[in-house]
């Protein structure tokens, strides 16, 4: 399962994402590709030193400051709540910090 998870850090919201989901085998599996596709895109927009990506996780840091970083989380955050509802036993997404809001 992939675990997605929001929380406020500071003057960051920090996006962690680990595990995998396991929906089907490796170079099959669509909800690992929906994922990595989100975490690739918005990793290209935000500056390079607050996206850590590594197989099977990532660490993305966003400024709470910066309109267009929360417009960026606002689109991986819709996109992962309609995964975990989609695909409920293979991504689960805790948005404690209110990135949908």
């Amino acid at each position: 399962m992939i675990k997605a998870s929001t929380k406020e850090s500071g003057r960051l919201i920090v996006l962690r994402l680990d595990g995998h989901a396991n929906y089907a085998p490796n170079g099959q599996d669509i909800v690992c590709s929906a994922v990595s596709i989100l975490t690739s895109a918005v990793c290209n927009l935000i500056p390079s030193n607050r996206c850590k990506t590594r197989p099977g996780g990532a660490v993305i840091a966003f400024s709470k400051y910066s309109e267009t970083e929360r417009d960026y989380l606002r689109i991986v955050a819709v996109g992962l709540a309609q995964l975990a509802k989609t695909y409920p036993h293979h991504v689960q997404f805790d948005d404690e910090a209110k990135a949908l809001s």
